[in-house]
């Protein structure tokens, strides 16, 4: 029997990245739930944690994401934060940006100029980019 996977990513990025095609290519589209855990793990015929992990990892790897957080210096039990949690779900992303900033919860109201100027370049590097690639 023929596996549907091959050696080159882990199980879950594999089935990650077909998820996040299926959102590119409009077969998921807004509206539309991903698939349960249980449904990942009877269709792919793998445990439910690994199916967690791919649903934990779909975003489309050239989805532009930036991301907003507050500096947290307290972590959980096995020593992350919530900066660590947003690294590792933008690991796999080739166009992101995570900023830290200091203050509280209400970040979009007391850091708003800031913000502001971090958005306008992230967007100017995604215009650059895009004009690069479109030449080719």
């Amino acid at each position: 029997m023929k596996s549907l996977f091959d050696d080159s990513k882990p199980i879950f990025q594999q089935i990650a990245d077909t998820i996040a095609d299926d959102i590119v290519e409009g077969q998921l589209q807004e509206g539309d739930q991903i698939p349960s855990t249980t449904e990942l793990s009877q269709f792919y015929r793998i445990n439910r944690a690994t199916a967690q992990k791919a649903k934990e990892l779909a975003l489309p790897e050239k989805l532009p994401v930036m991301i907003f957080s507050k500096e947290e210096k307290e972590s959980n039990t096995e020593g992350k934060t919530n900066i660590t949690f947003y690294e590792a779900q933008l690991s796999n992303l080739s166009l992101h940006n995570l900023v830290i900033l200091k203050g509280h919860h209400y970040l979009h109201w007391t850091q708003y100029k800031e913000m502001s100027s971090f958005v306008h370049e992230f967007t100017k590097e995604m215009d650059e980019l895009n004009k690069k690639f479109s030449k080719k």
